[in-house]
This record gives C-alpha cells, sequence and structure tokens, in this order.
C-alpha cells in the first residue's frame, strides 16, 4: 500500500512539474492522430471519388489481350518471346475472371482508331475512331448524353462524339456537327504465309469505307482529351461478318 501511494505521488509531482511540457506532448498527439485520420480519410474519399467519376465516363478503352510464350536458349543469356492469340477455351476460362468486361475479336487491324476522317472532303486532324462495345441495353450509360439522341440500335452508321470534337468543330466550321455526316477510309493489306514453296504469301486488302452521321455528344474525360468518335463493336462485327477476302 504504501509503494502504490509513492509511485501515485510521485506521477502527480511529474505531471505538476512538467505541465506545459505535458499539455504540449499531449496537443501534439491529438494533431498527429487527427492529421493521420484525416489523411487516410481523404485518400480513400479521393479514391472512390476518382473511381466513381470514371464509371461516369464513356468507356471507350479496350485491352487487348495476347498469349505468350517464352522460349530460352541453353546457354543461357538469350529468350525468345512468341505473342499469339488465346484459344476459345482459354478466353472462356479468362472471362470467368473478367466479368465486367465483354471478350471478343479484336479488330483493331482492318479499322484502326487513326483512320483518316473527313468532312466534306476535308481531313480532321487528330481526329480518332473508337469503339463502345454496344450503344444498346446496359452497355451504354445513357446519363453521359451531353446534346442529340443515342443509337436506337448497334449501326455504323450513326456515331456519338465528345465534347472536344464539338468544340473543334464549331471552331473551325462556325456550326455544330450534330447532324452532320462524316467520311471514314482505312485501307489494309494483309499477308498469309503458306507452306507452299510457288506462293508461300497471299496477300489480301481490305477496304473500309463508310460514311456516318453524328447524333449525339457525350461527356468523357476532359484531362488530355482528344477528339473521339465513338462507334459500336457489335456493328462492326456483324459488318465483317458479311466481308470476304477473295485472295484469302
Amino acid at each position: 500500500m504504501k509503494n502504490n501511494n509513492w509511485v501515485s505521488h510521485l506521477a502527480i509531482t511529474n505531471i505538476k512539474k512538467h505541465q506545459k511540457r505535458n499539455i504540449f506532448s499531449i496537443l501534439s498527439l491529438v494533431v498527429g492522430l487527427t492529421s493521420s485520420f484525416l489523411i487516410i480519410g481523404f485518400s480513400n474519399n479521393a479514391e472512390n471519388s476518382i473511381k466513381e467519376e470514371c464509371y461516369k465516363q464513356i468507356d471507350y478503352g479496350s485491352v487487348t489481350l495476347t498469349k505468350e510464350n517464352k522460349s530460352e536458349s541453353t546457354n543461357g543469356g538469350l529468350s525468345i518471346i512468341r505473342e499469339s492469340r488465346p484459344s476459345f477455351n482459354e478466353m472462356k476460362t479468362l472471362s470467368l475472371y473478367l466479368n465486367k468486361f465483354e471478350i471478343d475479336l479484336n479488330f483493331s487491324s482492318l479499322v484502326p482508331s487513326f483512320s483518316k476522317i473527313t468532312y466534306s472532303k476535308e481531313k480532321l486532324k487528330d481526329y480518332t475512331y473508337e469503339c463502345v462495345y454496344s450503344f444498346s441495353g446496359s452497355y451504354f450509360d445513357k446519363d453521359l448524353l451531353l446534346e442529340g439522341d443515342i443509337p436506337s440500335e448497334d449501326t455504323l452508321d450513326y456515331v456519338l462524339i465528345n465534347e472536344k470534337t464539338k468544340n473543334d468543330f464549331v471552331k473551325k466550321y462556325g456550326f455544330s456537327p450534330l447532324g452532320k455526316s462524316l467520311h471514314v477510309y482505312n485501307e489494309c493489306a494483309h499477308a498469309y504465309y503458306t507452306d507452299d514453296e510457288y506462293e508461300p504469301v497471299i496477300t489480301d486488302f481490305f477496304i473500309y469505307d463508310k460514311t456516318i452521321e453524328v447524333v449525339g455528344v457525350v461527356k468523357d474525360l476532359n484531362f488530355l482529351s482528344t477528339p473521339k468518335i465513338y462507334y459500336s463493336h457489335v456493328a462492326l462485327r456483324d459488318y465483317l461478318s458479311t466481308i470476304y477476302l477473295n485472295n484469302l
């Protein structure tokens, strides 16, 4: 009991003796903890806000998935990586982990984003031709529409544009591109290598030549935004299924 009284007396004496320093230490601790909680809360809220803002933008982006086979030389120091298209079964298995994505064939070699885009035969510089998966159903957020309409079906005849495209067009021509017709053109050669010594390579040509009408303006990320024209990937897939490369 005497020992406990001694400890209590010493603690009270030290607190009174260093009262200012103790108060300062407590305040520093409170300020430090408060700052830590504020930083953690701000970080979490900022991350959630960024995610929510991204989800509110038009999802034109696509990811190209490839399969890599790596072979290393027996002497070491050299490795060869061969990229190929995953098989249907591999993609089907992968789709179980990418349930928020639509997995389909990549047509960017036939219709690249840098296809030639013109208005009244005048080339529109820096405009890109991007795809969204579909304009119909739940694939497209109707709240992203700023002006005009969303195509009622997946067709290559109608497209959407972002605000940057509209503003650049107005600045260049003095009127809105809504309801106006643009032209998209791209041509490319494709080679197929055979095992036939008399005909080792079969070459064929594909031409994408479309007149498109701008029917709506949509919201997208303004940071470093470039003029974009959005078309339906589903519509392109259906269109390509009717095209034959005669040589191949």
